[in-house]
């Protein structure tokens, strides 16, 4: 008993040594707004989310619930805005903060949020500490989502939701238990109420694309998997009817209704140079300097995880041509590369033959812009094949000290 009560306690101070290091990480990259009291001005932050976030923080401590915005033109729903996110949990904090600076704190702790959901799935795939905390660290400091925590708020708080969706679909996966079930269920809420319905939108089509594999993968199928699945579906759409309702309302009447036009929803596709960027991200200027010369804009392309991340999902996929066996990852790391190529493909948009066919021809992909978007699953899956590839790494060449961590 004394020796098993022990090992608890080991096991509980690393996960908390890996919380503090992913807390330090979100410390360090947001050090300026975080210490001295600076926030995000530029662009949609200024224009968009602190006013709406403003306003539905007012209603919400008057008592009311923040429904309308009377302030745009002759006025026009606020709660029914999806980005606006009125009924996310993690929102508090703009009631307990000033506005402004609750988006920065509210982003630093979707920053741990995203390392911390990568790094779980990566324990429960079978990943060892360091390899898994190498994935996190991956997807937390990415360019997909760093360039749009300043800029994009509603992407930034969607995108962590994708790692911890397949945290929990790997627990359901593994075990299919009603309580599984119910935690991706949670999980599938919270990241839909989170404000960012492309992101989402996305990161489920990647969710149940896992789920197949997986399963594909275990060699088994029962009703009562397909039973779990649906009943997790339903507390995840259940969770977040409160906002997805008014919003198909609100869908219903605008222009959206009837999807987008081919030109608006090819604008932001990939540019194919922008590929460079993956190894050299200021290749093509930075708007920092104010000298970008690229297409699309920064952020929309910025697809850059870091050399080191790079070098090791390009060993993940060496080790699994080696057959290395489970150690490697074996069919996860082909799921992965599989769905980096399939995403990357559809990032290009109008850049090949694909997307316009699945434009002109499937439901769904004519209700939103950016194509280059689908560079979300492309970071998640690099920043998997990373976990990989550290795993596959001989153990002398991390240090004995790490590999044993």
């Amino acid at each position: 008993m004394g020796r098993g009560a022990g090992f608890e306690r080991r096991v509980d101070r690393r996960e908390l040594e890996v919380v503090a290091g992913l807390a330090l990480f979100a410390v360090m990259l947001l050090w300026r707004p975080l210490l001295t009291g600076e926030v995000f001005f530029w662009g949609t932050p200024l224009l968009q989310f602190v006013p709406w976030q403003r306003m539905a923080a007012s209603m919400w401590r008057q008592g009311h619930l923040p429904l309308w915005n009377p302030l745009v033109g002759c006025g026009a729903p606020l709660a029914a805005n999806y980005q606006t996110a009125a009924f996310y949990p993690l929102n508090l904090l703009y009631l307990l903060l000033p506005v402004a600076v609750a988006l920065v704190w509210t982003t630093a702790l979707h920053l741990l949020l995203t390392g911390w959901g990568m790094y779980r799935w990566g324990r429960a795939v079978g990943l060892e500490r360091f390899p898994a905390l190498i994935g996190g660290l991956t997807l937390a400091g990415s360019a997909f989502l760093v360039t749009r925590i300043a800029l994009f708020p509603s992407v930034a708080v969607t995108f962590p939701w994708l790692a911890v969706w397949l945290w929990r679909a790997e627990a359901l996966a593994r075990r299919w238990r009603l309580r599984d079930a119910l935690g991706l269920g949670l999980a599938l809420g919270l990241g839909l109420l989170a404000g960012h319905a492309q992101t989402a939108f996305y990161g489920g089509l990647l969710l149940a694309a896992y789920l197949l594999f997986r399963t594909v993968q275990e060699g088994r199928y029962t009703l009562r998997q397909t039973a779990y699945v649906g009943l997790a579906l339903a507390v995840g759409v259940g969770l977040a009817a409160v906002q997805l309702l008014p919003t198909a309302e609100l869908m219903a009447s605008s222009q959206r209704s009837a999807g987008v036009e081919y030109d608006f929803a090819m604008t932001y596709s990939l540019w194919p140079w922008r590929l460079i960027t993956f190894v050299a991200p200021g290749f093509f200027g930075h708007p920092g300097r104010g000298d970008y010369a690229g297409y699309p804009n920064y952020w929309e392309g910025a697809g850059y995880v870091g050399l080191l991340p790079l070098l090791l999902a390009v060993e993940a996929v060496l080790s699994g041509c080696r057959g290395q066996g489970k150690r490697t990852g074996g069919g996860q790391v082909w799921f992965w590369v599989g769905s980096a190529a399939v995403a990357l493909t559809l990032a290009l948009g109008r850049n090949t033959p694909i997307f316009p066919f699945l434009f002109r021809h499937v439901p769904t992909f004519d209700l939103f812009q950016a194509p280059a978007r689908w560079l979300a699953v492309v970071t998640v899956a690099l920043a998997a094949l990373a976990g990989w590839g550290a795993q596959a790494w001989p153990r002398g060449h991390r240090g004995r000290r790490l590999g044993a961590w």
